[in-house]
């Protein structure tokens, strides 16, 4: 999980819900509302002057909440006196899968997570994605992540009791490489 998406959402976590007009009150005086400190020490509100730049990272946390919100984590309600944003259960769970994984150790051995997981499945995409970064995987691609870690078995056991088994293949692959590496290497 990005460093600014999981600020976000302990932020949510540990105060339940919050106002927009809380966070970004119309004039950009941040100074006056205690609550939002932690969030305005997020946008580095505190620090800047440039009311541009304050704009640019307050359009960023609206755009990454918008995110969350589209993937189910957070939830907005629309008051009179501006939005209310808060935690969805989903979004707790995300918070607790990334808190709770002990990645195991390297042990040289390159494996290869691949997934198609069905669109009306998304949840259970971003839930894998989230976890695969939690243990330590990288993207390739969306859907092909790679890590030089095993995975543990409680997590193997996990995507069968969410019942994605038949999407998801793990490999284990002997080098790593692009063609153009091996090419240089002399290897057809």
């Amino acid at each position: 999980m990005r460093k600014r998406k999981r600020q976000i959402l302990n932020f949510l976590a540990e105060v339940g819900k919050i106002s927009a007009a809380l966070l970004f009150p119309k004039n950009l005086s941040f100074g006056k509302y205690k609550i939002a400190r932690s969030f305005r020490l997020l946008l580095g509100a505190d620090t800047i002057k440039d009311k541009k730049e304050i704009y640019r990272r307050k359009k960023s946390i609206y755009v990454l909440l918008y995110r969350l919100k589209r993937d189910g984590f957070v939830v907005r309600t629309k008051k009179a006196d501006g939005d209310v944003w808060r935690l969805t259960e989903e979004g707790r769970e995300l918070l607790a899968t990334h808190h709770e994984k002990e990645k195991l150790p390297v042990d040289g051995r390159i494996r290869l997570c691949i997934f198609d997981i069905p669109e009306f499945e998304k949840r259970k995409r971003n839930w894998l994605r989230s976890s695969l970064r939690a243990y330590g995987y990288e993207p390739l691609q969306k859907s092909v992540w790679w890590s030089n870690r095993p995975l543990p078995e409680e997590f193997i056991e996990e995507i069968g009791e969410k019942e994605l088994t038949e999407y998801i293949h793990i490999f284990g692959v002997g080098e790593r490489g692009t063609l153009q590496e091996a090419k240089m290497r002399g290897e057809k």
